[in-house]
């Protein structure tokens, strides 16, 4: 419960009362029973009493779970216009054995939704986005038996209109596009869309990553809205090291994952080296310039950069 329970070793006593917690509470209680076949269960209104020392309230509730039911019969079809019965798709076997409840087994309704879910999306990855699959309950009384029956009506054919990106100020909308698995014109695909949000969320580059989704110009369209928040990328190591010897030191790197918002991986390298002058020299690639001074003494400090844009063999266009 949510109520009463302000830490890990408190079991339901001692917290402070909230109304939203105890009405959460109450609905948690109801959809427990109905998971387990109580199907006429009845949650009294809650009696609230101040405790002896008025320092505190006592709540209890009330709860009668009548008789625990039994699948009867189980009808899961597809609604044609007019009310009709029609081919499903993948077969009416198929769909009946998409659902594992079956006769005489005890009402479970969490189970029931998760396989109904299960149906949704095998429709929705056939393009239609507004699929209905509701279940409908006849209870018997005197049996303690429950008739399960689940029209499915597919709706129209729904095609994607628009995908926005929003919230990517430096990231290029071609970076995220790239990721993705469905298309502007294309024919919607529940499964691809959710592999899109995950190819997108590890580009590494973003928070996080929201899919929303509207009705677009007519019933058999549907705008899709990417919204992202980006995470500051740049990264800046620097370990100063002095040695006598001639050998190098260890190289001092900057590095950010994207630059110019590209997706692409800019790196920065630079070395110290002592050698036998006082003069210095510096060199780009694939641009090169060179400066030189009057040698002053017998150290020689040199520097060179290279600076490298490599983009990732996973980013290939």
């Amino acid at each position: 419960m949510f109520i009463g329970n302000p830490g890990i070793l408190a079991f339901g006593s001692g917290g402070p009362f909230r109304q939203d917690a105890f009405e959460r509470d109450i609905a948690v209680i109801s959809a427990m029973y109905y998971d387990r076949g109580f199907l006429a269960v009845q949650v009294s209104t809650p009696r609230v009493m101040l405790t002896p020392d008025r320092t505190g309230i006592e709540i209890a509730i009330t709860i009668d779970e009548g008789p625990r039911y039994k699948i009867r019969q189980l009808r899961i079809y597809e609604r044609g216009e007019g009310g009709k019965e029609v081919e499903p798709i993948g077969g009416r076997r198929n769909l009946r054995m998409m659902v594992r409840a079956k006769s005489g087994d005890y009402f479970n309704r969490a189970a029931l939704l998760e396989d109904l879910q299960a149906i949704r999306t095998l429709y929705r990855d056939h393009g239609y986005a507004n699929v209905d699959a509701n279940p409908q309950t006849q209870l018997d009384p005197a049996t303690s038996e429950v008739d399960v029956i689940v029209p499915v009506e597919r709706g129209p054919l729904v095609h994607f209109e628009r995908i926005e990106m929003r919230g990517n100020g430096k990231t290029r909308d071609k970076v995220i596009r790239r990721e993705l698995e469905v298309y502007e014109g294309g024919q919607f695909h529940e499964t691809k869309l959710e592999r899109s949000k995950r190819r997108v969320t590890a580009l590494g580059y973003f928070e996080r990553v929201d899919i929303s989704m509207e009705q677009g110009s007519a019933p058999d369209k549907m705008n899709v809205y990417i919204e992202v928040a980006e995470r500051r990328l740049a990264r800046f190591r620097w370990a100063p090291v002095f040695r006598a010897s001639r050998t190098s030191s260890p190289p001092r790197r900057f590095s950010r994952p994207t630059c110019s918002a590209t997706g692409r991986a800019c790196h920065c390298r630079v070395s110290f080296r002592a050698c036998g002058s006082w003069s210095t020299s510096t060199s780009s690639s694939p641009i090169s310039s060179t400066a030189s001074s009057t040698p002053r003494s017998i150290c020689t400090i040199s520097s060179a950069t290279t600076v490298t844009l490599r983009r990732p063999a996973w980013a290939a266009a």
